[in-house]
């Protein structure tokens, strides 16, 4: 595994749950009355709309990439920023020039480590990426690219870019929704995914139709997926082993489809009592072959998001495509 997350930014959590559908909201919500997949990422401090938003911890290495989108800006603030069991350990930032302009600089605490000599303009989406390698000492380095181009003001090397003193990153901050799009990390490990992307969108899709196996049991009616499209106090639940339920989901575009990166799954899950249940993501392809995705514990009543990133089809073994994605289904299995 190397993409470790993406972010597709159009909503955001409120309070401790994560809204699938609304028309409005705070905590880092950006406004549409379209419906989009919670991204998983919560607020500092879960009340302000200009509070960094953070990751889960996705584990500690030392060489991160990060595509980002960005857009728009008033004064200067972090754009995206890199810590380690809860230090900043160093962040990119966004510095505000005269007029529409601004320029992107690294920190390491209070020391500009560096500082672009390129401007860009603020009123228009821009398609940045970042790698830092995040060592201690003399050992770090980074390197900046604007819409696939490097930009040499913003490489190099032999700095360090560990403010907490020891080396690596595992949670990643970012600008709050509205001014930041489009979001990828991931880190070099592995044989995919494990340098820049390019210029990349993420895609939402929604379920919209029931799938070939729906073991779990509805809180009302027959219909299964109509009860997942909104956090709310509808669900389907299971207590048995190996029960699965799969969904049909809307179809990607038919244009402006590049290479695809990987599949996350995004389910909302809690316990309805004390105790916990392994699950695990499953997809099934057009000719019924199934395969699945890393395991994971729901072990809390309260609901949480539980990301799940499948870089290659667990069936075909390969990049994911259009055909097989739009022809098969996706779902959850409980495991134990």
């Amino acid at each position: 595994m190397t993409l470790v997350w993406y972010e597709g930014a159009e909503v955001h959590a409120t309070g401790t749950d994560f809204d699938r559908m609304y028309q409005s909201g705070g905590a880092g919500m950006s406004r549409t009355a379209d419906p989009r997949v919670p991204p998983g990422v919560y607020s500092l401090s879960n009340a302000s709309a200009a509070a960094p938003l953070v990751t889960p911890s996705l584990g500690v290495q030392n060489t991160w990439f990060v595509g980002i989108g960005l857009k728009g800006s008033a004064s200067d603030d972090v754009v995206f920023s890199f810590r380690k069991a809860g230090v900043e350990q160093c962040y990119l930032k966004r510095i505000d020039q005269t007029g529409d302009l601004f320029k992107l600089a690294i920190y390491r605490g209070a020391v500009e480590v560096d500082i672009s000599t390129e401007t860009w303009d603020s009123t228009i989406w821009h398609f940045f990426e970042f790698k830092a390698v995040v060592r201690n000492g003399v050992n770090g380095s980074y390197e900046l690219r604007h819409n696939e181009v490097n930009i040499a003001s913003m490489t190099g090397s032999g700095v360090n870019l560990a403010e907490g003193g020891t080396d690596g990153a595992d949670v990643f901050g970012f600008a709050p929704f509205g001014s930041s799009d489009d979001i990828y990390i991931l880190n070099d490990q592995g044989t995919v995914n494990n340098t820049f992307l390019g210029d990349s969108a993420v895609q939402e899709i929604l379920p919209d139709g029931d799938g070939d196996v729906t073991d779990w049991t509805t809180s009302t009616g027959m219909t299964h997926y109509t009860l997942i499209n909104n956090l709310g106090a509808e669900y389907v639940k299971s207590d048995t082993n190996t029960q699965k339920e799969l969904f049909d989901f809307e179809a990607l575009p038919t244009t402006g489809l590049g290479a695809i990166f990987g599949v996350m799954t995004l389910p909302t899950c809690k316990m309805e009592a004390v105790g916990s249940r392994t699950l695990k993501p499953k997809f099934r392809n057009a000719a019924d072959a199934e395969g699945d995705g890393a395991n994971f514990v729901v072990s809390g009543t309260a609901s949480l998001d539980y990301p799940a990133i499948m870089e290659i089809s667990p069936v075909s073994a390969v990049a994911w495509t259009k055909t097989e994605i739009d022809g098969g289904q996706l779902g959850l299995e409980v495991v134990s």
